[in-house]
């Protein structure tokens, strides 16, 4: 399944090493290309497919942007 996403933009290297920093962990290398491109992007169908799961069960309407992810 192929997912158009709109919007979004790079997340900046000063936002990913606060984040890390908040998490106490490295983040993965493929989220890191991710919101490389696509930070805050929207997708263009809401559901996305996923292992287990039916379609209408995973409602996408936003990724998150870096920067407004906030530790808990």
């Amino acid at each position: 399944m192929t997912v158009e996403l709109l919007g979004g933009g790079k997340a900046s290297d000063d936002h990913i090493k606060l984040l890390e920093h908040a998490l106490g962990k490295k983040l993965p290398s493929a989220y890191i290309d991710f919101v490389s491109t696509y930070d805050g992007a929207k997708p263009t169908s809401h559901y996305i497919e996923a292992e287990g799961f039916e379609p209408e069960e995973i409602d996408v309407v936003q990724f998150i942007p870096v920067a407004d992810i906030k530790r808990r």
